[in-house]
């Protein structure tokens, strides 16, 4: 999520250990924007896609247009839930958190990006601007049907293993009744035999056990890889708020522009296979934007993003918005700024677990010189920390 670590359920007292226990990893959908960077405008994709959180997560973004050593442009971001432990955290309540989705989705992004003039984007750096913000999901959507039962079967496996210490502790208890059987010097044939029945059981049972452990595995990652893809409505609220820091000085920050904003999503499948063999899943996303800049009266971003993700490693997607500006507040005679439109295609690609790679180009949103900027940015997103984990809840026997 890479995040946190691991939540285990409990897996009572039967001698089983956790090696046998096969836990599930909470795998994500990585977005590569924060509210942080969509306030700076520094963001590859104005509408963000929505995600399950890692616990801390890096951000760089460089522009294509400026090629001075390492990016200016970075982001942390937090999801302080899974920075800390969950013992009773259930894989029912994960997948169908409620009201918990809030706190589970939550994440706090902090980012800088350098001060220029207003009319000389390209003139070194007068300061430095920070920005902070906020996002959660209201709603998580919800998980395929086959989920339920891939955790069945899993919990059914993770019985047999059950059935195993079980076995050996019966073992154990005729091996004590034939010892103090032979030092009390009664008969021991009858017990001898069921210790012998009991071992015979013993070894049936752990014969199976490398098969066991391989199958597992193999229903863990298909449940993983399921809980990648929820479906369904979900629904991200976000909020930031940015200053400046002329000659990064602290004591001169001045207030800069915050922003309220909900996303919609409703992501479906986009291929006929059922279960964790389909992995081509379509996102259609909604974005309606507050943002006030000082002086200004507050603007309205709307619109949309579509992103076609064929595989598990590579997404797609292309964006457009509008941006219906607010007038000044400041002089005599106040002016409005005009209206513009941002249009962008996307293209993030996970090299591997923690590390994703995206690039992205098209037209920002005008800014008040008038000036019509180019977005052609490329960024890493780095996830750090380990991946929550869960053992779904066993069957009552």
């Amino acid at each position: 999520m890479k995040t946190a670590v691991a939540t285990l359920l409990a897996l009572g007292s039967m001698g089983v250990t956790l090696a046998h226990a096969q836990t599930v990893d909470i795998d994500d959908l990585r977005a590569p924007t924060s509210p942080a960077f969509v306030l700076l405008d520094v963001t590859p994709a104005s509408v963000e896609r929505p995600e399950n959180p890692k616990a801390f997560t890096v951000n760089l973004i460089k522009t294509f247009a400026r090629a001075d050593g390492l990016p200016q442009n970075y982001a942390l971001e937090v999801a302080p839930y899974w920075l800390t432990y969950h013992p009773n955290l259930s894989f029912a309540q994960y997948q169908s958190p409620g009201a918990r989705s809030l706190i589970q989705t939550l994440s706090i992004s902090v980012a800088t990006t350098p001060m220029t003039p207003a009319d000389d984007s390209s003139a070194d750096p007068i300061g430095t601007r920070l920005g902070l913000g906020l996002r959660t999901n209201i709603t998580n959507g919800r998980f395929d049907p086959t989920m339920n039962t891939l955790v069945g079967e899993l919990a059914a496996l993770q019985g047999r293993v059950l059935d195993i210490g079980e076995a050996e502790d019966a073992v154990a208890m005729a091996e004590e009744a034939l010892a103090a059987a032979k030092s009390a010097g009664r008969a021991t044939a009858d017990l001898e035999t069921a210790l012998k029945a009991r071992q015979e059981a013993l070894a049936t049972l752990k014969a199976e056990e490398p098969a066991l452990d391989n199958d597992m595995q193999m229903k863990a990652l298909e449940i993983q890889a399921l809980d990648a893809q929820r479906i369904g409505l979900i629904v991200t609220l976000a909020a930031g708020k940015t200053w400046d820091f002329p000659d990064d000085d602290f004591s001169l920050r001045q207030s800069g522009r915050w922003g309220v904003w909900v996303t919609p999503t409703y992501r479906f499948r986009a291929c006929t296979a059922t279960g964790a063999t389909c992995t081509a899943v379509v996102d259609a996303i909604g974005v309606v934007r507050a943002l006030r800049d000082p002086g200004k009266e507050t603007s309205w971003d709307a619109g949309g993003r579509m992103v076609w993700q064929p595989t598990r490693e590579l997404k797609l997607s292309g964006e457009i918005l509008r941006r219906w500006a607010g007038s000044s507040t400041t002089g005599a005679t106040p002016t409005v700024a005009g209206d513009s439109n941002r249009t962008t295609a996307m293209l993030e690609y996970q090299i591997r677990k923690d590390l994703s790679l995206y690039a992205s180009f098209g037209r920002d949103f005008e800014k008040d010189t008038g000036q019509k900027p180019l977005v052609s940015l490329m960024g890493l997103n780095v996830g750090l920390g380990k991946t929550p984990k869960v053992v779904p809840s066993m069957a009552t026997p």
